[in-house]
């Protein structure tokens, strides 16, 4: 039964994502499109060339902070397809939504007695649906990260190595995708340790071996420490960690949170109205303290619902997370386990995201998508047991139809650019 359903995640996966495979190349797929057409040039170092970025002339990609991996990957379908056109690149990367379901799907059978409501949540979830339909890095990043940690979850419970070894695997690939991808190492020692896994936790150092070498070859070629420049600019320069800049990402990664993941009225219904409450009370504060109030009256509405949806999940994840610290000791492989480690996930991503980059962009919260909805799951089914599907299907339905508007929104706004192309 369960291969029958991941078989259909899989078919669900390929086929609601088809019907964009034709969309013009926009945003960032044109830095991709440079390195990749440059693996067949020099396939040792395809970032070594020079490109004008927002009007810099900037003499190589390497101290960008996406290592080469998408690149490689977009060169192999224009090799197999004949060319680097949308199509091709499109159907070939139409590879990960399809990895990113059967690794959400062992996570929530694992994690849930909901496997195909959280599998399908992640993959109708607006900001998953839009970012499978352009070629940058994210989605990739975010479908190794979650088929990593479900071949690390399954190795470590099964005691498989070969399981365990695919994981961490996973996670060096993840790695190479984008820097971020690192910070998978103490999310799998995590779950090793509360384990109880001495071999798991030995397995963690095989993705931190292979991306130092990496960094290693690429820092001698270049004449640098390749990630220098990249963190320079961040923290000197950006200056990603001043006070100010940190409370603005914030506030708009719980904005994000709260709308394009799931259904905002969802997440709300498996809260309390005391957290709805005081979550629409600092949305409205919020919103009248800043430049929110620039704001027409219903776009400030909006902000103060979506805030207040963002606000109440990330609440429920940090109630269960301090009560899964308080009992951990009674008991390393029940539910408080499971919670601490997807409470610390969701957190550690979060975190990570609004710490680390230089805007609190929904993109960048990506890897904190798919311990959010199992997370969510789970309190349905404390809060509603029994009821959980008179929850989940419209929730899936609403989710749906707000992913495909955005994503349709998305497909128009790139249409002036494949009629230049014509042109």
């Amino acid at each position: 039964m369960k291969r029958q359903s991941l078989f259909v995640m899989l078919l669900f996966s390929v086929a609601v994502n088809a019907p964009f495979v034709n969309q013009a190349f926009h945003m960032d797929d044109g830095v991709f499109l440079l390195s990749a057409r440059q693996v067949f040039q020099n396939p040792l170092f395809p970032q070594d060339v020079p490109l004008y970025f927002e009007g810099v002339l900037v003499k190589d990609l390497a101290s960008a902070e996406h290592p080469p991996l998408t690149a490689y990957f977009m060169a192999l379908c224009a090799a197999v397809g004949g060319r680097f056109s949308e199509v091709v690149l499109h159907t070939g990367f139409l590879l990960f939504p399809a990895i990113l379901a059967a690794g959400m799907y062992s996570l929530a059978c694992r994690f849930t007695s909901r496997p195909l409501i959280a599998t399908l949540l992640v993959l109708v979830t607006p900001v998953v649906y839009v970012m499978s339909h352009t070629l940058m890095a994210d989605l990739p990043f975010l479908a190794l990260w979650t088929a990593s940690v479900a071949l690390f979850v399954h190795g470590v419970d099964s005691g498989r190595t070969r399981w365990t070894t695919g994981g961490t695997v996973l996670a060096a690939l993840t790695s190479l995708v984008s820097y971020a991808g690192l910070s998978l190492v103490p999310l799998l020692a995590l779950y090793a340790v509360l384990r109880k896994s001495r071999s798991g936790l030995a397995m963690v150092i095989l993705p931190v071996s292979l991306f130092g070498l990496w960094v290693g070859l690429s820092s001698f070629h270049f004449g640098r420490f390749t990630p220098g420049a990249l963190v320079s600019h961040y923290f000197y320069t950006e200056k990603v960690l001043s006070p100010s800049l940190l409370m603005n990402k914030l506030v708009f990664a719980v904005v994000f949170l709260g709308g394009i993941t799931i259904f905002p009225p969802a997440l709300l219904a498996v809260s309390t109205l005391w957290r709805i409450a005081a979550g629409i009370g600092l949305g409205a504060v919020i919103a009248r303290m800043t430049a929110v109030n620039d704001y027409s009256l219903v776009q400030e509405g909006l902000f103060v619902l979506l805030f207040a949806a963002g606000f109440a999940a990330v609440w429920e994840i940090l109630v269960r997370l301090y009560g899964s610290v308080r009992t951990i000791g009674a008991s390393a492989a029940g539910s408080g386990a499971d919670d601490l480690f997807l409470g610390l996930w969701f957190l550690g991503a979060t975190t990570f995201c609004v710490t680390f980059y230089l805007t609190g962009a929904a993109r960048y919260l990506l890897p904190a998508i798919p311990p959010l909805v199992l997370m969510m799951v789970r309190r349905a089914e404390r809060v509603m047991p029994g009821r959980v599907s008179f929850l989940a299907v419209p929730a899936l339905v609403l989710t749906g139809l707000m992913a495909l508007a955005l994503a349709i929104a998305d497909y128009i706004k790139s249409i002036p650019a494949i009629k230049n192309k014509v042109k």
